[in-house]
């Protein structure tokens, strides 16, 4: 038995974009930094969404794809190129939040490159979580994301599909006869993934705030500012900021599954025991 620390590496993509992975990534990161649990986060991402919303909290931006000007000069520079994303997967519990179109070219590497017998040496467990909106190809991108992460990481990994409600309206209920959608469920059936059900939030202050590139929690805090850059009187600020506050309370307790991780042990409760 291997005496390296386990870690927890937590994947988030899908190769449609738009369908809210970098809020599934910041959700699960407010939580990790909340308990006071370390959590290395690497985005791969050439429009930087969450490192918009998070700043340097992100240990590692990268760009999706190598340079071609860098693999004319080595070639073996897209070889090597994600080897400072395993670095990071080594040294804590780690979240990749994916870009659109990173998922196929990750695993393509991964596999490549065979990471998975030095993940097996450094005692490294997988997730990979695939998001989806109300969308009948971004539904069919999630599950090709799972296909191929599952061809990469193998049988041991844990595998989730979050159901994004973007839209609103009837959310997920138009696709109930999609035989992608109902794959989705047939799969959790199984137990093959576990899916987490994400509503939408009715706020307006949410939506401003995305704008304003800030977290569900800072609107919260800077709802005032928020609430007059939307135009809202105060009665309707307090509303909007409620509409919130709930969302947010209920998206957590959604992602709850994403928290059982090894050894993962909220502040406070180890001095308690």
């Amino acid at each position: 038995m291997t005496s390296v620390p386990r870690k927890t590496c937590t994947i988030v993509g899908s190769n449609k974009g738009g369908v809210g992975k970098s809020m599934i990534s910041l959700m699960q990161t407010m939580i990790y930094d909340n308990a006071g649990y370390p959590l290395k986060l690497v985005e791969i991402d050439n429009e930087r969404k969450l490192s918009a919303l998070l700043g340097s909290r992100v240990d590692l931006p990268l760009n999706a794809f190598v340079r071609i000007s860098d693999t004319s000069r080595d070639r073996h520079a897209a070889e090597s190129y994600y080897n400072k994303v395993y670095a990071m997967m080594t040294e804590a519990d780690s979240l990749i939040d994916f870009g659109a179109n990173v998922t196929t070219t990750f695993f393509e590497w991964y596999e490549q490159c065979e990471m998975g017998h030095f993940a097996a040496e450094d005692n490294i467990s997988f997730r990979f979580v695939a998001c989806t909106s109300p969308d009948e190809q971004a539904i069919a991108s999630a599950l090709a994301a799972i296909a191929a992460a599952e061809k990469a990481l193998g049988p041991t990994a844990e595998y989730f599909v979050v159901l994004n409600d973007i839209i609103g309206q009837s959310g997920f209920a138009p696709y109930s006869e999609n035989d992608q959608y109902r794959r989705v469920l047939e799969l959790e059936a199984q137990g093959k993934i576990r899916v987490l059900r994400v509503d939408y939030c009715d706020s307006l202050l949410f939506e401003h705030g995305k704008a304003m590139h800030l977290t569900p929690v800072d609107i919260i805090k800077r709802a005032d500012d928020v609430a007059a850059k939307a135009g809202l009187d105060a009665i309707a600020a307090r509303v909007h900021r409620l509409k919130l506050m709930r969302w947010l309370s209920a998206t957590q307790e959604a992602m709850n599954p994403l928290l059982m991780v090894y050894n993962f042990e909220p502040a406070g409760e180890s001095d308690a025991a």
